[in-house]
């Protein structure tokens, strides 16, 4: 006996034939599965849980303990809607986004000072090598010039010269022989200046 459902009660016949039903039974069977779907943008609001704190209006799964390494996060657009995510979850697919603002960083003047303005950094070697002689920047206007000098001692200073406009790069080389790099320092041993001066006693 066919599918009561397809049946015109007007006239007794079905409104799809066996086949077109059975195709129509597949394509909703397909509708209704869970598919895979990824965020637009990308990016999750968190932060961490803290242990023992009050949980009111925060969804956590039933399969869920709230422990020390979870995370609380938000929608970003109704920071009222919270949930729990799990220790294992997050360390296991999320991580801490670093948020390019497009700007280059301009005021750096040392490794350890650009690994506090540019968070993701990376060196490999000794990232002071190349040491700073001089520079002038504006944030507003786009620009920068520096000077930098990797010294080789016994021989001289190799002078890098960089001048950059928006994103317009620009960079000189040259060699400056029997040269070596003088450092000023201020009362607290901060480098406050440097200059190339002969190397030739």
């Amino acid at each position: 006996m066919g599918n009561q459902n397809n049946i015109d009660q007007s006239t007794g016949k079905p409104f799809l034939s066996d086949a077109e039903l059975a195709s129509a039974s597949e394509k909703l069977k397909d509708y209704l599965s869970f598919q895979k779907y990824q965020r637009k943008g990308l990016l999750s609001e968190m932060r961490p849980y803290v242990s023992g704190e009050d949980l009111t209006g925060i969804s956590v799964s039933p399969k869920d303990t709230p422990e020390e390494g979870g995370m609380i996060a938000r929608n970003p657009e109704d920071h009222n809607d919270k949930w729990y995510v799990s220790k294992k979850y997050f360390k296991d697919n999320l991580e801490l986004a670093i948020i390019s603002t497009g700007e280059k960083s301009l005021g750096n003047t040392d490794a350890s000072g650009a690994k506090v303005n540019v968070k993701d950094i990376v060196f490999w070697g000794d990232g002071d090598a190349w040491k700073l002689l001089g520079k002038a920047s504006s944030k507003n206007e786009g620009w920068m010039k520096s000077s930098k000098a990797y010294e080789i001692p016994g021989i001289g200073c190799i002078v890098q010269v960089t001048t950059q406009q928006n994103d317009n790069v620009a960079e000189a080389l040259t060699i400056v022989y029997n040269t070596k790099i003088e450092e000023t320092k201020n009362d607290a041993g901060v480098v406050v200046s440097r200059k190339l001066i002969s190397s030739i006693e």
